[in-house]
C-alpha cells in the first residue's frame, strides 16, 4: 500500500517557517543597529549627583575579586597595606587597556592620606568620579578617574 503525502501542506509548514525565520533576523538585525548607534556607555548617578561609570565600577569590584596565589586582591591589600607587584600591574593593564577614553586613572590604598605607590600618579585636578572600598580598620582602596582636567 502506498502512502499519498499532502504536499500542499508541508509547503505552507515550510513558508511558516521560512517567513518566522526572516522575521527574527530583521528584528536582531534592528536592536544590533540600534544599540550600535545610540548604545552608549552606562551612566549613574549618585546621590552626590556624580555620574558613575557602571562598567568602571564593575571592573574595579572584579579586580578587587581577582585570585592571587590563595587570596584574592582584595585580602592582599589588606594585608599589606598597598598595591604590591601582581595587583598593580594588573591594575594598570585593566585600567589603562580596557578604559582609554579616561585619559587619568588612579588608584591607591587611603588611609587618612594618601598612601602612594608607583603604579599610579594621583590626578593633579582633583578625583574626578571615583570609586571607593573601605578595607580592613579606617583604610580604604580608591579608584579615580577623570577624562580631563
Amino acid at each position: 500500500m502506498k502512502l499519498k503525502f499532502n504536499k500542499k501542506a508541508q509547503v505552507a509548514t515550510t513558508m511558516t517557517w521560512i517567513v518566522a525565520t526572516i522575521i527574527i533576523i530583521v528584528m536582531l538585525a534592528i536592536s544590533i543597529i540600534f544599540t550600535s548607534v545610540f548604545g552608549k556607555r552606562t551612566y549613574t548617578d549618585t546621590d552626590s549627583n556624580e555620574r558613575t561609570d557602571l562598567l568602571i565600577a564593575k571592573s574595579f569590584l572584579s579586580y578587587l575579586l581577582t585570585k592571587e596565589n590563595s587570596a584574592n586582591v582584595f585580602e592582599k591589600i589588606s594585608e599589606e597595606g598597598n598595591l604590591n607587584d601582581f595587583n598593580g600591574n594588573l591594575a594598570k593593564s585593566i585600567f589603562f587597556e580596557l578604559y582609554p577614553d579616561y585619559k587619568l586613572i588612579w588608584l591607591s590604598v587611603l588611609e587618612p592620606k594618601i598612601i602612594p605607590n608607583i603604579y599610579f600618579k594621583p590626578i593633579p585636578c582633583g578625583r574626578g568620579n571615583y570609586e571607593n572600598i573601605e578595607l580592613t580598620g579606617n583604610k580604604k582602596i580608591e579608584l579615580a578617574y577623570t577624562t580631563a582636567c
